[in-house]
C-alpha cells in the first residue's frame, strides 16, 4: 500500500446498507487530530448484550465480546 501511496483504509464489519461509507467530516477530523486510527460505536439499546463492545485494557483500546 505505501508503494501505491495508499495512505488511509476504510473497514467496515457490519452488514448494514445505511452504513455511510467514508463518512469526510469523520475522515477529516481524524485527519486533523493526527490520529493514525478511529473508529465509531452505537449505544447498546440493552446493557445485556453479548455483542462487542469498545473498552480499554491497560490503557490499550481494545474490544471484547460480553
Amino acid at each position: 500500500m505505501k508503494s501505491d501511496n495508499i495512505k488511509w483504509v476504510f473497514i467496515c464489519g457490519i452488514d448494514n446498507v445505511l452504513l455511510k461509507i467514508v463518512d469526510p467530516l469523520f475522515l477529516g477530523l481524524t485527519i486533523a487530530s493526527k490520529k493514525s486510527v478511529s473508529s465509531k460505536s452505537i449505544f447498546k439499546e440493552d446493557p445485556m448484550d453479548t455483542e462487542w463492545v469498545f473498552c480499554k485494557i491497560n490503557g490499550k483500546p481494545r474490544t471484547i465480546r460480553l
